[in-house]
C-alpha cells in the first residue's frame, strides 16, 4: 500500500491527529499489559506451554531490518458452552497478547487469537496459528497473519501482511523478572 505525495499533503492533518489518537489509545493499553504482566511476574513461574506465559524478546522486519523490543502474554480462552453442546472446530484456543516497540520508542498493543495445536504428545512443542486486522482510516487496513511455533522456552514466528513482513523470537521469563 503506497500514498502519493499529492495525498499526503492533503491527508497530512487527518494522519497527524490519527496518529495523535493512535498514540494516546496505544499507550493507554500498555498500562493494562505492563498491569497484566506485573501480576504475573507476582504470581510466578508457570509449568508449561499451554498455561498463562509472559514471553520476551524482540521483532524484525523482514522488508527494511526495522525492529524492535516485543513482550508478549499467552493464555488460554476459556470459552463457556451450554451443556451437552461442542465447540466448533478452527475456534481459537489462546489469546496472544503483544506489546511492541517501534519507531522513536512508540510503544503499540494487539491482541491476536490463535489456534494452538500441540506438535508433540507431551505438549513442550507447540504449534500456533492467527490472524487480526488492523484498520487506521484512511490510512491503514490490513490484516496481520502470524504463525510459528513455542518449543519449550523459545518462541519463534513469521509474520505476513501487506505492509510487512518479518520474525518474532523471544525467550519464556520466569519468576519475577
Amino acid at each position: 500500500m503506497r500514498l502519493k505525495p499529492e495525498m499526503m499533503s492533503r491527508l497530512f492533518p487527518t494522519f497527524s491527529v490519527l496518529l495523535t489518537a493512535a498514540v494516546l489509545f496505544a499507550s493507554a493499553g500498555c498500562c493494562g499489559f505492563s498491569s497484566r504482566w506485573n501480576a504475573l511476574a507476582a504470581a510466578g513461574p508457570r509449568p508449561t506451554a499451554s498455561d498463562t506465559s509472559r514471553w520476551e524478546g524482540e521483532w524484525k522486519s523482514d522488508r527494511d531490518g526495522h525492529s524492535g523490543k516485543l513482550r508478549c502474554i499467552v493464555s488460554k480462552i476459556e470459552y463457556k458452552f451450554e451443556p451437552g453442546s461442542e465447540p466448533a472446530e478452527g475456534l481459537p484456543t489462546h489469546s496472544f497478547e503483544f506489546s511492541a516497540t517501534w519507531g522513536l520508542n512508540f510503544v503499540s498493543g494487539y491482541t491476536i487469537d490463535m489456534i494452538v495445536t500441540p506438535v508433540t504428545p507431551e505438549g513442550d512443542t507447540q504449534h500456533f496459528k492467527g490472524s487480526f486486522s488492523i484498520v487506521v482510516w484512511p490510512l491503514i487496513d490490513d490484516t496481520y497473519h502470524a504463525e510459528g511455533t513455542i518449543e519449550g522456552d523459545s518462541f519463534k514466528a513469521k509474520y505476513h501482511a501487506e505492509i510487512d513482513d518479518g520474525i518474532f523470537e523471544m525467550k519464556r521469563v520466569r519468576g519475577k523478572e
